[in-house]
């Protein structure tokens, strides 16, 4: 699927499930949509019983659902990605105890500073400083990268991860793709959640009548809002 978005190599969302619906996200960086096929839809995946706990604790509530499941593939030679939030702060200088959306990230290869691994501020999802309210394609992507390279952060913190290894972001954390120096792409898979009421404009999961009525009753609720299509393929 990789080889064959990285021949299309569009910016914006293309192709189909079989030869690899996706895009380019920044140069050797690329998205790619997750197909509703063993092995990716293994409810040890998207229900994990402590992803759910930990989330119904966050929200206090169980009625979210999956906003979209896609994988992200740093391939060698790709460079630093600026400093960035996935999600805009509601207003300035107004934090929210806990975002209506967040990102369970797993590692499907072992990561470190070599193949690049994810770079994080810890705690900066409590930080409603209005000029750190940048999100990608917002326009001040290089003012908000520069503002960040010039503090100092002793907590600056990478999570090289083994390969099956997950962890949870609020999207509004302050984090960055590092450089690929390795000689192999480090892919992971990137389940997102979200309250109900909060719609994040994502693309729907596909999926076909059969594999819905196939669901746990757990499953039918996070994925209720998935789109039925005749066939995945």
């Amino acid at each position: 699927m990789l080889k064959n978005v990285r021949a299309h190599s569009s910016k914006i969302l293309t192709g189909n499930l079989v030869t690899g619906r996706g895009r380019v996200t920044e140069p050797l960086r690329y998205k790619i949509e997750t197909p509703w096929i063993i092995p990716f839809s293994d409810p040890n995946l998207y229900e994990h019983s402590d992803v759910l706990q930990v989330l119904e604790h966050l929200w206090g509530s169980d009625d979210f659902l999956i906003s979209d499941y896609h994988s992200y593939h740093p391939c060698p030679g790709c460079s630093a990605m600026n400093w960035h939030r996935d999600g805009e702060l509601f207003a300035p200088n107004i934090v929210l105890p806990a975002f209506p959306n967040m990102s369970l990230k797993i590692a499907l290869v072992d990561t470190n500073e070599q193949n690049g691994s994810f770079e994080l501020l810890p705690s900066t999802h409590h930080c409603g400083v209005e000029s750190l309210s940048h999100v990608p394609g917002s326009g001040n992507a290089q003012r908000f990268d520069q503002l960040i390279k010039s503090g100092r952060y002793p907590s600056k913190t990478h999570l090289n991860l083994k390969r099956g290894s997950a962890f949870m972001c609020d999207s509004r954390l302050i984090h960055r793709g590092t450089p690929n120096r390795s000689d192999h792409v480090r892919m992971e898979l990137d389940i997102g959640y979200r309250l109900t009421w909060y719609d994040p404009k994502n693309e729907p999961i596909n999926m076909t009548q059969q594999n819905f009525e196939e669901l746990s009753e757990r499953g039918k609720q996070l994925l209720r809002e998935s789109r039925i299509v005749e066939a995945v393929y």
